[in-house]
């Protein structure tokens, strides 16, 4: 046995040595020149087409390309990747466009078996350039009594680029809401462009940002020297000052109709002795809802001249 084993491993060592790289070599040899196929994934790159606008979906962004060759080869493309695929949109029409291996740049003894998707579409429309007005989006509600008087925007008009049945159904470029709620006079404030629709894009890249200035006024209505009614007979009471000063606010103010009433509510003292003095706040009635009111003086001292009579008890029947 031992003589076995030494001639098996120490007789002619070299030799076996030999043998053995050898064989590794040419087993390496066979396999990287064997043939193989993988999957490669390849990015897309578009220029944009001069003078057309493309309405089809967007192109896609990479595409799955089946490879055949060499399995070294394949092993490096793999390992390495492929350069992107470039595609001029102004070299092509409308229609289908498929996908070739001369599209692709790819090392020696690699050729494309197929591409998925095989092909990609395109449509496209005349490309046109127009300048809208800006239309300034207002949102939120006024404190009451106010109204929102004048909005300016600028610049005024901003330069669109799109497909040209887009851009001839636009009227105006609307900017992002805003918030008036709590405006009492004069603001400038600074809004972003609201977005566009499909296939239609800002000239300038990033879009000019607007100035908008927006004064906000009191809506209110002031009438002077309103008689004050008392809800007694007038001449039973004195009342001093005899007329007030009504200070209307609201939106509804537009669609008023009909003067205020200032009344002064002495129906629970027109009995007292004549001469008594009393002091009570005026009520404003004759207004609609949705409008408020302020009355100068709030308060109004009135005298009883001559105090009302009891009413009278109904004679009863005798029994």
């Amino acid at each position: 046995m031992r003589e076995f084993l030494y001639k098996f491993f120490v007789e002619d060592l070299v030799l076996k040595l030999i043998a053995v790289v050898a064989a590794v070599v040419l087993v390496f040899v066979v396999r990287t020149e064997l043939e193989a196929s993988t999957a490669l994934y390849v990015r897309m790159q578009y220029s944009q087409p001069r003078g057309r606008i493309l309405v089809s979906e967007p192109p896609t962004e990479q595409v799955r390309v089946v490879v055949r060759g060499a399995w070294g080869r394949i092993t490096r493309a793999s390992q390495a990747g492929l350069e992107p695929i470039q595609l001029d949109l102004s070299d092509y029409s409308d229609g289908e466009l498929r996908l070739v291996a001369d599209m692709l740049r790819l090392p020696e003894g690699i050729r494309v078996e197929s591409f998925d998707p095989p092909s990609i579409f395109l449509r496209y429309e005349t490309e046109a350039k127009v300048s809208l007005p800006v239309q300034l989006t207002i949102e939120g509600e006024l404190a009451e009594g106010f109204r929102l008087k004048k909005t300016t925007v600028t610049p005024s008009t901003v330069k669109i680029r799109g497909a040209q049945d887009v851009l001839e159904s636009m009227r105006n470029v609307l900017t992002r809401p805003l918030n008036i709620a709590g405006f009492t006079g004069a603001a400038t404030v600074t809004v972003d462009l609201g977005p566009l629709p499909k296939h239609a894009a800002f000239v300038e890249n990033p879009p000019p940002r607007i100035t908008a200035e927006v004064i906000v006024e009191r809506f209110e209505r002031r009438i002077a020297n309103v008689p004050i009614r008392t809800t007694s007979a007038q001449q039973n009471v004195k009342v001093t000052p005899d007329v007030a000063t009504i200070v209307l606010r609201g939106q509804g103010l537009e669609k008023l109709e009909g003067m205020p009433v200032a009344v002064l509510d002495t129906s629970a003292e027109e009995r007292k002795p004549p001469g008594t003095t009393f002091v009570k706040r005026l009520q404003v009635t004759n207004i609609p809802a949705g409008i408020a009111y302020e009355v100068t003086p709030r308060e109004v001292e009135f005298t009883i001249v001559k105090s009302q009579p009891p009413e009278k008890e109904p004679a009863r029947k005798p029994q």
